[in-house]
């Protein structure tokens, strides 16, 4: 009766295996997504991109001239121009907005800037205009370009972003469909799949009777994952695009994505080997243990010579 218990404690393991397997799939691949939209996701992308190199693609370059005639006007080099195109804290408030818009993109509520973050912006654009160029600006043409951003100025902004609000521009029985892909990717799923990570691993242990041997079961999902992981990321960054244009903007997500699969394949390997060999030194160990109190008891129960 043991036997057979035993055989259908590694058959329900070996299918709480295979669920275990598609739920980490699912876990990672989403962790991935997340992160790719995050503020920190963002600003990673924007510091691997050339911010000049991008507005110089835009509309066959005629931002670029407008720009650089702008910088012109104020004396300011295209050197300079391109120092404070490319600021990283210039970029990373940018992620911060980018962030917002992103994740709000299938929500019921538009994501709104506020005048504190157009106004961080418009100092942080001054302060660094003033330690390239040689003519400054002063505090008083700060102050008139601050007052500039008005009410009216920021509400013209947000009209704008709900125009790329999913609520606001697709028909109602479209929305349960956006809801569930709010949910899944910027709402409390991933918290749902860690639940059932933590349910089936302990499931396993339930049926193997122990409290390492759902260990083995555990490491061949993290490899498949890991495995399926890596791929996904080769996939990525063999994607090619013809149109050139594209391509460079293309090229930066690219990269930023297949390195985070990368990244999220070694680390599900590791954790798979760590959980093997655990398993073999916790197994070792137990063996051991076995045997001394075999030996103890066969010692034990030896009759005693008169």
């Amino acid at each position: 009766m043991k036997k057979v218990l035993n055989v259908l404690g590694i058959i329900g393991s070996c299918f709480l295996t295979v669920s275990l397997t598609t739920i980490m799939i699912c876990f990672v691949f989403l962790l991935n997504i997340k992160f790719a939209v995050s503020k920190s996701g963002i600003n990673k992308l924007l510091n691997n991109i050339d911010i000049v190199e991008t507005i110089k693609e835009i509309d066959g370059g005629v931002v670029w001239e407008d720009l650089t005639q702008i910088s012109e006007d104020t004396n300011l080099t295209e050197e300079e121009l391109e120092a404070i195109l490319n600021n990283e804290e210039l970029k990373t408030e940018f992620s911060e907005i980018f962030d917002g818009v992103i994740s709000s993109i299938t929500s019921e509520e538009a994501y709104k800037v506020s005048k504190t973050q157009i106004t961080d912006i418009i100092n942080l654009v001054i302060d660094e205009y003033n330690k390239v160029a040689d003519k400054k600006i002063t505090e008083e043409e700060r102050k008139e370009a601050l007052t500039e951003i008005n009410d009216e100025f920021i509400n013209d902004i947000n009209t704008s972003l709900e125009e790329i609000n999913l609520s606001k521009i697709l028909a109602e029985e479209n929305m349960p469909l956006f809801r569930a892909i709010d949910f899944i990717i910027f709402g409390g799923f991933v918290y749902a799949l860690t639940v059932a990570i933590v349910v089936i691993i302990a499931l396993i242990g339930l049926l193997r009777w122990s409290p390492y041997k759902w260990m083995p079961y555990a490491g061949v999902a993290a490899t498949i994952t890991s495995f399926i992981t890596f791929i996904t990321g080769l996939f990525i960054k063999l994607i090619t695009i013809e149109d050139a244009d594209i391509s460079k903007f293309i090229i930066p997500f690219k990269s930023s994505a297949s390195s985070n699969f990368y990244i999220s394949a070694f680390i599900l390997l590791a954790i798979a080997v760590l959980l093997f060999v655990l398993n073999h030194v916790i197994k070792k160990q137990q063996a051991t243990v076995i045997n001394e109190e075999t030996i103890a008891i066969e010692t034990a129960e030896e009759p005693k010579e008169n």
